[in-house]
């Protein structure tokens, strides 16, 4: 499935010709409780990513419900393609 990789949609713009647009990648961390990979819930591209204020977020594992704090240094950058 390539997860990993953000994937590009072809849409029509306004002229009706199509318009390749970059899909937003799902930020994911992994858990210190069960150590697998879990999503944040946001989903970005790679240069709103660049923007983000960082800070300290919360998150609650769907796995083993164990309270995360993460921040972007802890994301995985794989899912962005290479700029």
């Amino acid at each position: 499935m390539g997860a990993s990789l953000a994937k590009v949609y072809a849409q029509l713009d306004r002229r009706g010709e199509e318009a390749y647009i970059p899909a937003m990648a799902m930020l994911w961390v992994h858990c210190a409780g069960c150590k697998r990979r879990i999503p944040t819930g946001l989903e970005v591209d790679y240069e709103t990513f660049q923007a983000l204020t960082h800070t300290e977020r919360t998150l609650e594992c769907p796995l083993c419900d164990e309270l995360q704090v993460w921040n972007l240094d802890d994301v995985d950058k794989s899912v962005f393609r290479k700029p």
